[in-house]
């Protein structure tokens, strides 16, 4: 008889519950989120097995371990399956509980489930946005520095070598001078971590 198994995820473990075709519990558990919980809990797990899991931090992460042994895993959008399934309560183990149950039933919404390629794309351009806002977080900090000590620089990039060599020049006493080389050196090494992701973004699209 197969079973159905809900799997509520979180970043230290993961709360399963599996229930048979007529809706009976038949195990749950709790087991640590990581290589060896994981293979504790599989190793419990009939591979005709179907799955649920919330969509939720370490979920892709789950998912990829996972399909090597069960391959009928679907990721769920948890707040519309419990609508769907009018579900109000919100435990650990009843979630798990529940989960199971409305895929029992086909009660549960998906979420789509991006290939490894895709999700590589989607870091390359978090960590993008991360750091041009660091450096765009600096160059105004280095302009408010400046400008508490009544200095204004007309030069539009302050990480440009020209942008650096104005600011450098300015003079500015005590830790007012410390704090402007620390940005500097910070903007500096922000910049150079941008450059092969502008380059990384741009290149597949180029001609």
């Amino acid at each position: 008889m197969a079973h159905y198994i809900g799997v509520d995820l979180h970043k230290a473990f993961m709360q399963v519950c599996a229930v048979d075709e007529a809706g009976q519990r038949c195990w749950e558990g709790q087991y640590p989120t990581s290589a060896d919980g994981l293979r504790a809990w599989l190793a419990r797990c009939e591979p005709a097995a179907q799955v649920a899991v919330e969509a939720s931090g370490p979920t892709w992460w789950f998912v990829d371990q996972v399909r090597g042994t069960l391959p009928h895993v679907q990721v769920i959008d948890a707040a519309r399956t419990r609508l769907k399934a009018g579900y109000a309560a919100k435990t650990d183990r009843l979630d798990a509980r529940r989960l199971a149950d409305a895929l029992r039933r086909d009660s549960v919404v998906t979420v789509w489930y991006p290939p490894p390629a895709l999700r590589d794309l989607r870091e390359l351009s978090r960590y993008r946005i991360s750091l041009v806002r660091t450096a765009t977080t600096l160059r105004q900090r280095l302009r408010a520095v400046l400008l508490r000590h009544g200095a204004s620089v007309r030069v539009s990039d302050l990480a440009t070598a020209r942008g650096r060599a104005v600011v450098h020049d300015v003079p500015l006493p005590g830790w007012a001078a410390h704090g402007r080389d620390g940005l500097q050196a910070l903007l500096e090494a922000v910049q150079q971590q941008l450059a092969p992701v502008e380059a990384a973004v741009s290149g597949p699209f180029s001609g």
